[in-house]
């Protein structure tokens, strides 16, 4: 929950401030207008502090009739959150007599962030794990607990209080979204995470406080004050909108016998742009009575079947970290249009400017707390390697499936995630390989 007072380097604006470090100076000349939504979370965490305190036997008193936004809904979550609670607390009991549990802490992690402070929801500590669990009400934007900065910088300014007192091992780290039915984990060692502070967190708070880095736009950019008048944003919405293709071969509009690009080039266009946090516009060019070419019909039509299987790669997904990996890039710049005049008499023009994709060529998503690594060639060799999803990089693999497939065999290593093919093709074009960690 919100402390009182803002940090210019707060845990809740770390995500954007690692990626782009020029921001949170950017950031501090504008006014905190505040939101509709924020006044909600903030009478959502009020509730929940309540109801949990009540839960273990505290003193609290209840502030219902001060929260502008209550609701049932509201009620319920609360009560849900303070449920929650209570089932880590006796969880932990089950190997600690006395678990240790603290609410709305504040921690402080300045020694690696300038003025760094926050409050952490829930703590607890037990048989040498630190457990932090923070509550967000939000609906829109689901949060995962994977890597997530906010919570890692709770865990360090909680490692500061404690981990001279208790004999702290691990930290477990969870985010509880009721509204979106999500609860997410991720744990991982105190050296992991004293690693993480001294090599990622204080560099780039260095350079936040400093004002310096570079400027970079991703998503992290939705909750930025300064989004609508950020000259890097807009450069790179510019280049958003170049990401449109047409379905017929160098034409524009319908002509005597189109020629037309095949289901495979739309589906590989449309994984590349969707990975670079970008939108696909198609233009199909109808006849004049409004109808539209048979070719072009049974391509559009094969993109939908492939959509129909591996959508979930794709609809209401959010980039990774990079967008992919792989020897064959997209290519950019003009087009050769005596080039493509040949290609056209062989029937391979096409504006994609890439080359042929290949089984190490690979595209990378999130949704849900699941990536994706959306595989742009079949291996012939009966197995896929992704070198960016190594143990380092991708830790606490669980379960790999191939989505409108099954589960499938993995192995990993610092190297790569290295993942076995189904003995048969089950569609064409394009292979969504989905990873749970956890």
């Amino acid at each position: 929950m919100s402390p009182k007072g803002h940090a210019l380097l707060s845990a809740s604006s770390s995500d954007r401030w690692l990626h782009c470090p020029p921001s949170a100076r950017l950031c501090e000349s504008y006014d905190d207008k505040g939101s509709d939504y924020a006044a909600e979370g903030t009478d959502a965490h009020a509730l929940c502090e309540y109801r949990l305190r009540q839960a273990l036997g505290m003193e609290a008193t209840d502030p219902t009739e001060n929260l502008t936004w209550f609701n049932e809904e509201m009620s319920d979550c609360a009560t849900g959150y303070a449920t929650y609670v209570l089932e880590q607390v006796e969880a932990a009991k089950q190997t600690c007599a006395d678990p240790v549990v603290l609410i709305e802490q504040r921690v402080d992690f300045s020694r690696w962030v300038e003025g760094g402070f926050g409050t952490a929801d829930c703590i607890i500590i037990a048989d040498g794990t630190l457990q932090i669990i923070d509550y967000k009400h939000g609906l829109g934007v689901l949060v995962s607990a994977m890597e997530n900065p906010q919570m890692q910088c709770y865990g360090l300014g909680a490692l500061e209080l404690f981990d001279d007192i208790y004999d702290i091992d691990s930290v477990r780290m969870t985010i509880y979204q009721p509204r979106r039915d999500n609860i997410s984990t991720y744990e991982l060692s105190k050296d992991e995470l004293y690693r993480w502070a001294d090599e990622v967190l204080g560099p780039t708070a260095d350079l936040a406080f400093a004002g310096d880095g570079n400027f970079l736009c991703g998503e992290w950019c939705c909750f930025c004050k300064a989004k609508h008048d950020c000259r890097a944003r807009a450069d790179a919405n510019m280049e958003l909108d170049t990401h449109r293709i047409n379905i017929s071969v160098l034409i524009w509009c319908i002509v005597q016998e189109p020629k037309y690009k095949n289901a495979r080039e739309i589906v590989h266009q449309l994984c590349d742009v969707v990975a670079k946090n970008g939108n696909l516009l198609l233009n199909v060019g109808p006849d004049t009575d409004g109808s539209f070419h048979p070719d072009a019909q049974r391509q559009l039509f094969a993109v939908g079947d492939w959509l129909a299987v591996c959508g979930e790669a794709i609809y209401a997904s959010r980039p990774w970290k990079k967008a992919g990996e792989g020897p064959t890039g997209a290519k950019t710049g003009g087009y050769d249009v005596k080039k493509i005049a040949r290609q056209l008499e062989e029937g391979l023009a096409s504006d994609n400017r890439n080359g042929r994709y290949t089984s190490r060529d690979f595209r990378f998503t999130t949704r849900g707390g699941a990536y994706y690594a959306i595989a742009l060639g079949w291996p012939e060799d009966g197995s896929w390697t992704i070198r960016s999803w190594g143990s380092n990089d991708m830790p606490g693999v669980r379960i790999v499936t191939l989505v409108g497939g099954g589960e499938l065999a993995f192995s990993q290593s610092p190297e790569g995630l290295t993942i076995k093919a189904p003995e048969q093709m089950p569609y064409a074009y394009a292979w969504p390989l989905k990873v749970v960690c956890g």
